[in-house]
């Protein structure tokens, strides 16, 4: 493993989000900058690594699905504009890393990304559906950090360069017209959790 000497009260970025060192505890997942892995993993993320993790369940959250087959396995697909070609093959190599084969096709006025069919792809259908709808819970949102959150915010976020209520600096929405009342509360509760604040804002819906 690797060793990590800081002052006291310095700021760790985890699972949980930043929290003082002081506060870290057995168990948690410590990022280390210019690193993509964890220093010390759970031995639960041994089966699936963080990273491939946060960026199927926070896609998830966004414009990917789940397809579930007759045969009862699942694959994987995203669909997004030609603007965001190159996100989708960021995407891509995730998955090669981790050697999940999967396809980008040409697709209306964008292009899909589909994958083969994934034993993970099966357990993430089980997290995050519930009859055939995606349905958002504590269970699922427990499972991404920020990292899982900012692809949501890929997907159906904008960044906006002005003053929006009392947000001064640069503040993000991400569009929730989907989302019932219940599942913005508790995407609210769980962005404040990882130590941000937010809101809900109606623009039209939400």
């Amino acid at each position: 493993g690797s060793n990590l000497l800081v002052s006291l009260g310095h700021k760790i970025f985890t699972q949980r989000g930043f929290v003082n060192s002081g506060n870290v505890k057995v168990g948690d997942k410590v990022i280390s900058f210019g690193d993509s892995e964890y220093i010390k993993p759970s031995k639960s993320l041994t089966q699936v690594n963080w990273t491939l993790k946060n960026m199927v369940l926070g896609t998830l959250l966004g414009d990917a699905s789940i397809q579930k087959l007759p045969s009862g396995s699942c694959r994987y697909q995203v669909f997004h504009c030609k603007e965001q070609l190159e996100y989708l093959k960021e995407i891509q190599k995730t998955f090669i890393k981790y050697n999940i084969k999967s396809d980008i096709i040409s697709d209306r006025d964008g292009y899909r990304l589909y994958t083969q069919t994934h034993k993970y792809f099966k357990k993430a259908h089980e997290i995050c559906y519930a009859n055939n709808r995606k349905n958002i819970s504590e269970n699922w949102l427990s499972k991404i950090d920020l990292e899982g959150l900012s692809f949501l915010i890929m997907d159906d976020g904008t960044c906006h360069r002005k003053k929006i209520g009392r947000y001064k600096e640069n503040p993000i929405d991400i569009a929730t017209l989907d989302f019932s009342d219940n599942e913005n509360d508790l995407i609210i509760k769980r962005i404040n959790k990882l130590g941000y604040e937010a809101k809900l804002h109606r623009f039209g819906k939400y």
